[in-house]
């Protein structure tokens, strides 16, 4: 076209053209540049097409590794993308899920061009290339596999010479490598071969990053929705709250709390007097009656054994008055007790008689279980020493027994008698707490 545009300047009478030497070189020149010119623009025009034409490409196949639902399918799929985007003879990919951190311990996957569907490698070598991009968490690009060094002859790899292996990770978290061998049409790997390949292995990494991200925090909703679920069976909701934003409370802790049992006095003589339905009717009314009176008293309910309740104070939250706050909750549940026992005499039900022994002392707090079921408790023998305390309570005809380490702490908000020392030896100095007005008796 360039020649054409120039053609009318060429003379064709001779006598013209002898006439005009100095004008020949120039139209010749202007020719030549505008053809190069030309060319120049048809390749950066070419290339542009080119590169929007890979770009475009690219999303797609991206996309494609994206939009999987699972680490296997991500590798799978970056394996099927790379092999087709390359037009290659065969891939293959190593895959961690869940293995552990040797990569020749994990899964390898391969295809090539004659195969519809993946196949499972059922043994590698230990220096096979995936694992070596895997371990080093570097890649490798080669168009002499037969010579280089870092490959050893396998059948992988076989007769092809251009190999390229790339690790598939998010920074250091490695999550599986790549590889890529030989063209169908027999060309060599170039450098922006290794550019896509190496972006598409890159969003596969970033991929299984986020989808472990995701993962993580959905378990990090359910482990504090099954905590708060647990948590709200056993203490109040600000309590539950304290525990869920300071988890390192349940790896451990030895605390100083007070300790509450409640035990219904005479309880396997009044079930057998009942259906098994009205006794578990009584009991649940019973216990949904004195929890809330210790939730309200910001206590923590530690077990249930049959009829008995063991509760807290001091633990897992943190509560400088415990003792008195334990010994509230006390008072306030033989009041709770009088007036069920009011509202069941009137419907000819059994009456309840409840003691409680309170104890302040060291005790190991923890949350116990496995991953299907985990429960707070305080241990100890301190514990078992409050459960053998309330047992008096019937031998010294009192409804609340405070150990001396609960009276000292509060002896100023409550009035306290001194028991005779019939189990001194024991158990030491033991105190009655009066319930005000008196309360009657079964």
């Amino acid at each position: 076209m360039t020649t054409l545009l120039f053609l009318p300047l060429i003379p064709l009478d001779p006598s013209i053209a002898k006439d005009s030497t100095t004008e020949y070189p120039f139209v010749a020149g202007m020719i030549i540049f505008f053809n190069l010119f030309g060319v120049f623009i048809g390749g950066v025009i070419g290339k542009g097409r080119k590169t929007h034409k890979e770009l475009s490409l690219l999303s797609i196949v991206s996309d494609n590794i994206a939009k999987e639902t699972n680490e296997r399918a991500v590798m799978l799929q970056l394996m099927k993308e790379a092999m087709a985007l390359l037009e290659a003879e065969c891939a293959a990919v190593l895959i961690r899920i869940d293995a552990g951190d040797d990569p020749a311990s994990w899964t390898m996957h391969g295809i090539n061009r004659h195969m519809a569907n993946e196949a499972a490698i059922a043994t590698f070598a230990p220096s096979h290339p995936l694992v070596w991009a895997a371990r080093e968490n570097k890649r490798l690009a080669t168009n002499g596999a037969g010579l280089d060094e870092r490959f050893e002859p396998n059948a992988v790899i076989g007769h092809l010479k251009s190999v390229m292996v790339f690790p598939v990770a998010f920074k250091n978290d490695v999550h599986g490598a790549l590889m890529v061998a030989g063209k169908i049409s027999g060309e060599t790997y170039s450098e922006n071969d290794m550019t896509l390949v190496s972006f598409l292995a890159d969003t596969a990494g970033d991929t299984i990053f986020n989808m472990a991200q995701e993962r993580k925090r959905q378990m990090e909703k359910m482990r504090e929705k099954r905590m708060k679920e647990l948590f709200s069976r056993f203490v109040s909701t600000s309590v539950a709250e304290y525990v869920l934003g300071n988890p390192a409370l349940m790896t451990g802790q030895w605390r100083e709390v007070t300790a509450l049992v409640s035990d219904i006095r005479d309880f396997t003589s009044i079930s057998e007097r009942l259906t098994p339905r009205q006794v578990v009717e009584q009991l649940n009314e019973y216990f949904t009656a004195i929890v809330d009176v210790i939730f309200e008293n910001k206590g923590t309910i530690d077990k249930y054994i049959g009829d008995c309740v063991i509760a807290c104070w001091g633990a897992p939250l943190p509560d400088d008055d415990h003792a008195v706050h334990a010994a509230e909750a006390a008072v306030n549940i033989i009041a709770e007790i009088e007036s069920l026992n009011r509202k069941w005499k009137s419907a000819g039900k059994p009456l309840f008689n409840a003691g409680i022994a309170l104890h302040t002392c060291p005790v190991l707090m923890s949350s116990l279980g496995d991953e299907r079921r985990r429960v707070f408790t305080i241990m100890g023998k301190e514990v078992e020493k409050v459960v053998s305390i309330e047992s008096l309570t019937k031998t010294h005809n009192t409804k609340i027994i405070a150990t001396k380490a609960t009276a000292d702490l509060i002896s100023s908000r409550f009035a306290i008698n001194k028991l005779p020392e019939l189990e001194m030896v024991k158990y030491g100095d033991l105190f009655e707490i009066p319930i005000p007005g008196g309360c009657a008796t079964q």
